[in-house]
């Protein structure tokens, strides 16, 4: 129970700790990686200033799947 709450706050603060601290390191790579794609992917979209409808609709899917990943990142800590 110690471990799995561990693991959960962990998650809370870096996205993919929580799988490593249980032993789980490609998940959490994937995890840290995934979020940190994301981000990437939304600090380029704005850098690059482009506007048109594909890339406003990417901004938009990519602001809905950080929150929703990094949530799942901590309930799959907390559980798995």
């Amino acid at each position: 129970m110690k471990n799995r709450i561990l693991a959960t706050i962990m998650s809370l603060l870096v996205p993919g700790l929580g799988q490593i601290i249980k032993e789980q390191y490609k998940k959490g790579l994937i995890f840290m990686f995934g979020q940190i794609g994301i981000v990437i992917f939304i600090l380029l979209i704005a850098m690059l200033g482009i506007d048109s409808w594909i890339t406003d609709g990417l901004a938009y899917i990519a602001f809905v799947a950080a929150p929703l990943f990094w949530i799942y990142n901590v309930f799959d800590a907390f559980t798995k």
